[in-house]
C-alpha cells in the first residue's frame, strides 16, 4: 500500500477553554471517543496509537500511559511524539508511514492537553 492509499477517516474534539479544567487523559478519552465514533469503528480496531502533548514537565502530561488508561489494547505501534509546532502533521505522517508499511492498520492520533491550573 502506498501512502496516497491510506485515509483520514474520523476526527474528535473537546470543547477548549482559556480557563483550568478537564485533565489532558480526560480531554484526550473524550477525542478519542468522538474520533472512533465518526470513524465507526470500535477501540479493538485501533492498532496504532500515537499520543502527544504540549511541552512541559507536569505530572499530568498526556503520554503513552495513555494506552492503557484509554482502553486500547493489542498494539503493534505505540508511540509518543512531540516536535513542538509540527507535531500534529508529524503525527498524521507517521501514521501514513505506518499503515503503508503494514506496521499497522489502523492508527489513532491524540493530542490532549491542559497547561492551565487555578490561580
Amino acid at each position: 500500500m502506498s501512502p496516497s492509499e491510506v485515509d483520514l477517516i474520523g476526527l474528535g474534539m473537546t470543547a477548549m477553554s482559556l480557563r483550568p479544567g478537564a485533565t489532558p487523559l480526560r480531554l484526550a478519552t473524550e477525542a478519542s471517543t468522538a474520533a472512533l465514533i465518526d470513524a465507526q469503528i470500535d477501540r479493538a480496531d485501533v492498532d496504532g496509537l500515537l499520543v502527544g502533548s504540549s511541552q512541559g514537565v507536569r505530572p499530568d502530561r498526556l503520554g503513552v500511559g495513555f494506552a492503557a488508561a484509554g482502553g486500547f489494547r493489542d498494539l503493534r505501534l505505540l508511540e509518543h511524539v512531540e516536535i513542538k509546532g509540527a507535531t500534529t502533521i508529524a503525527m498524521i505522517q507517521r501514521a501514513r508511514h505506518a499503515i503503508a508499511t503494514g506496521e499497522a492498520s489502523t492508527v489513532l492520533c491524540v493530542f490532549a492537553d491542559a497547561p492551565l491550573v487555578a490561580g
